[in-house]
């Protein structure tokens, strides 16, 4: 009997060790995990603040609009062209 209880002792000792040594990992994991976190979140916000500044902006705003003007000259061109057929 003196056995089995020993037996028991040391598996409720080393169950407590592998408890505490999970919980060690994990706090370990999460606390890299928030620092990776941490620095993408850091670095995105670097890489907009690049890249939409106001000029760069005022590049794409106008860009965009001389497409659209472009395909507004091209359609109307090419309505006015099967109008004259």
């Amino acid at each position: 009997m003196r056995h089995v209880v020993s037996a028991v002792e040391r598996l409720g000792e080393r169950d407590a060790e592998l408890e505490a040594s999970l919980r060690a990992m994990s706090d370990r994991f999460t606390s890299v995990l928030a620092d990776q976190a941490k620095m993408f979140r850091e670095s995105l916000e670097k890489a907009t603040e690049k890249f939409v500044t106001r000029d760069d902006w005022a590049f794409w705003k106008s860009l965009l609009t001389m497409g659209l003007i472009a395909l507004v000259a091209f359609g109307w061109n090419t309505l006015i062209s099967k109008l004259h057929r």
